[in-house]
């Protein structure tokens, strides 16, 4: 077999490690970079949280399937979090996945999907006939058939 074209020579040591420590150091750099120092803190809180309190078992960010995510969820609803804080902290996860995929560090993102039904927010439905205008009980100016003007 030619070495040249031999899988392991063409290899990327960077891409293989693929360690929670490396890629997590790596986005909290970036985020502290680029985000507002309270975002920063904000979002290391709620990643060390998820793997170094939910997940320590977990090294490699390959390791983690939709169904981390989806049961980190529920224990968080369990602890007594709100569907908003959850709701936040998984949009923090779906950020950092997203960023495991931009630099080529994960194939997918299992965090894309997975949502907090909020039981507290009702989405207001319109019926037939009606207008969610403010200004929709208001009557509309009517013309006097007696006034000349037109």
């Amino acid at each position: 077999m030619n070495p040249k074209h031999s899988t392991l020579g063409l290899q990327n040591p960077v891409k293989t490690d693929n360690s929670v420590n490396r890629w997590l150091s790596m986005y909290e750099t970036h985020l502290f970079q680029s985000a507002a120092p309270s975002t920063y803190e904000r979002y290391c809180r709620v990643l060390d949280k998820f793997f170094f309190t939910h997940h320590p078992e977990k090294r490699s960010v390959i390791e983690f399937l939709r169904a981390n995510f989806e049961d980190y969820k529920q224990q968080r609803l369990k602890e007594g979090a709100s569907a908003t804080t959850v709701g936040i902290e998984l949009s923090v996860l779906r950020g950092f996945w997203k960023f495991l995929v931009r630099v080529d560090a994960a194939f997918f993102n299992p965090v894309l999907n997975v949502r907090v039904a909020n039981p507290q927010r009702k989405k207001r439905s319109l019926e037939f006939g009606q207008v969610s205008s403010p200004l929709a009980n208001e009557q509309p100016p009517t013309a006097d058939p007696t006034d000349g003007s037109r």
